[in-house]
Parts: structure tokens; sequence; C-alpha cells
């Protein structure tokens, strides 16, 4: 992985390619994504009659987890996945909402009381990012991540394998760096020591999945609109795609965007060449 505990695994469910037959539904495909060398990891099928609860697991099973942290969407903040984290000796950062009404609540619970006034300071520790320039379309963000130590409420009724810490964040957007209004709370678990910096690390490149696989998929490899659908060809298609995003992405000897590249590649033998070599590099 390279970065040690600081290498991250995103699981994430994508879309494959959508089938040109009526009887067809689009292949379903949960990724893990190193967001520091940008690799996809593995994938696995979703069956149809089931979800992205079930796929998880067999995909971890085929990782080697050891000083990663593992995040995912609030989809997998699951007993089971938890415990199948550490199991494969990784730690988990993983989003909390109403699927996880009881942990949802004692969580909002936990950081409004830590953060009274009106009580003694909690072991509260606070880390704030902001992006001093403008992002397209000319908006700015701020983004606040506080964790503390898990409460012992919540250690003891949830079963969550090695809860260590919980986490908020407040996530402000605006088109002023001098009125944000709200910001868009959301909460985590993690099983690794509280940590804000850490915690916020995990966070932000949490989203690099989306950006840097899933965008770059459906706009510069038009996946969607792919209708392969004989035999495994989608599946295998689906890996060629993310193995040249990976290799496109970690080409340093030309600048420009994965689509740009990705033409540059096909018509340009030398340029194909370098992409290929990134392999041996």
């Amino acid at each position: 992985m390279g970065h040690g505990s600081h290498a991250l695994k995103n699981l994430d469910p994508g879309v494959g390619a959508r089938f040109g037959r009526m009887n067809q539904k689009p292949l379903h495909i949960v990724s893990a994504w190193a967001s520091d060398s940008h690799p996809t990891l593995g994938q696995t099928n979703i069956d149809e009659r089931s979800n992205e609860i079930t796929a998880i697991p067999r995909l971890l099973d085929a990782l080697s987890l050891s000083g990663a942290i593992v995040t995912i969407d609030a989809m997998g903040c699951q007993k089971a996945i938890a415990s199948k984290i550490i199991e494969r000796k990784g730690d988990y950062c993983s989003a909390v909402k109403g699927n996880q009404t009881t942990l949802f609540d004692e969580l909002k619970n936990a950081f409004e009381s830590a953060m009274s006034p009106d009580r003694p300071p909690k072991r509260l520790q606070k880390h704030e990012v902001s992006d001093t320039q403008k992002k397209p379309p000319g908006r700015y963000e701020k983004s606040i991540y506080d964790t503390m130590p898990v409460p012992k409420k919540i250690n003891d009724s949830g079963d969550w394998k090695r809860i260590r810490s919980i986490g908020l964040t407040i996530t402000y957007r605006s088109f002023s760096p001098d009125d944000w209004g709200d910001g868009e709370v959301r909460y985590f678990i993690m099983s690794f020591t509280s940590d804000a910096e850490r915690f916020g690390t995990a966070v932000r490149q949490h989203w690099d999945i989306e950006n840097s696989l899933h965008w770059v998929m459906d706009m510069a490899f038009r996946e969607d609109e792919s209708r392969i659908q004989k035999d495994d060809g989608a599946e295998n298609f689906s890996w060629l795609r993310r193995l040249a995003i990976s290799l496109l992405k970690n080409n340093e000897t030309r600048n420009g965007s994965i689509r740009n590249k990705r033409l540059r590649a096909g018509y340009d033998f030398e340029f194909l060449l370098e992409v290929l070599n990134a392999v041996a590099a």
C-alpha cells in the first residue's frame, strides 16, 4: 500500500455495463479502491437477489487489510462487516445514518453533551480544513472534524467489534468565504483511537473513489452506455477499464485529464508505452 496505516481501501458500489436486452439488469459491482496509489484492489458482483451488505464480506476476504483503514458508506455500517475488517487485520471508519437509528441517536447525543457549555469538557479533539482557493463553479468549502473516545454506553450496548472512537464532521459550502451558513453534519464510528486529523484524512480520501473512479468511469469511459452483454464480457471489461484508469492516473509524463490521456494513448504509440511502463515502475 505504501503509506502503512494511512492507506485507505474504499468499498463502494458501482454500476458496470447497462445491458441492451429488456430482461437483463445492470451489472452492480462493489469495488475496493486504494486512495494512495489509485489501483482497484478488487471487485465483486452483487447478486440480483442480494445487496452490498452480503457482497462486501466476500470482497474483504480477498483483500489484505493489514495497516489499512477501510472506509465504507452508511450501507456498509454493519456489525458483521466491522468484525470482518478487524478479522482481516484492518481498521474501519464507517458512516452512521438512519439505517442504524439507535447508534445514530447515541452518537448525536454524545457529541451534543461533549460540546455543551454547561457540562465539564470532554476529551474532544478538533481538526479543521479550509479550501483557500475557489472550487468550480466559484465555491468554497470548509470542514470541521471532531473525535473522542467511544462513550461507555455505546461500547457496552452495540457489540461493535473493537470500536475505539467516534467522529463528527461538519461540512460548509459557500460562494463566499465570509458567509458559510449551516453545515452538513455526519457521524462515524472508528476502530482506531481518537485522532481528529487522521479521521479527517480518512473521510476526505473516502470520496476519492467517487471522484477518481466512478465519475471517470461514467464520463471518460462512458461505462453506463456499454452494451456488452455476452457471457462474462461486462465484468471483464469493467476490470479492464479500472486497470486503464489506474495506469492513466499514475502516468506523470504528460499533463491532461484522464479522458485526454486515454485518447492520446489510442493514437500515440510512444505515449501508450509510457502509460504501460507505469506497471514496471
